[in-house]
């Protein structure tokens, strides 16, 4: 079964949310409430659109999207913020697309936490120590991106808007 694409409005809703996101967590490790209060109700009216993924969707992805991540925040490998990042996120594509984006964000979740590893072994610094302070919002803006490159429909662009 093939999963229409999701509109330009979400995409672009989703890509501005990821890169305010991981400037916020790269610079200031926290990922502040205000732009996910903000980007919430936008995600919604987006879902409520004729061309959005549904309110019971979006809804329902938040869920699992929470879900899928709740063990990491409750053993402390990932913020709150990070946490409702992922619920806002699962707004945005809805059911069923947070499943397979939920896996693609956790691989490049693990991948970036080797990475860091390698990073506190090559400055011989505790690696729980580096670990504590990994931005997880660029792992979920990593896995995003490389999900929807690769697995999800783009829109059609509007005829006119490129020539």
């Amino acid at each position: 079964m093939s999963l229409p694409a999701l509109s330009v409005w979400n995409w672009t809703a989703l890509s501005f949310l990821l890169l305010l996101a991981v400037w916020q967590d790269v610079a200031h490790r926290r990922i502040p409430n205000t732009l996910l209060l903000c980007m919430a109700p936008v995600a919604l009216v987006l879902a409520a659109m004729p061309q959005g993924v549904g309110m019971v969707s979006a809804v329902a992805a938040a869920l699992v999207a929470l879900a899928a991540f709740m063990p990491l925040y409750l053993l402390r490998q990932m913020g709150a913020g990070d946490l409702k990042l992922m619920a806002t996120v699962g707004l945005l594509v809805g059911m069923p697309r947070v499943t397979a984006l939920c896996l693609s964000i956790a691989m490049a979740g693990g991948l970036l936490a080797l990475l860091w590893l390698w990073r506190a072994r090559r400055q011989q610094q505790e690696p729980s120590v580096v670990a504590a302070r990994m931005p997880y919002a660029v792992a979920i803006a990593l896995g995003s991106a490389t999900h929807g490159l690769l697995v999800l429909p783009f829109p059609p662009v509007p005829s006119g808007l490129l020539f």
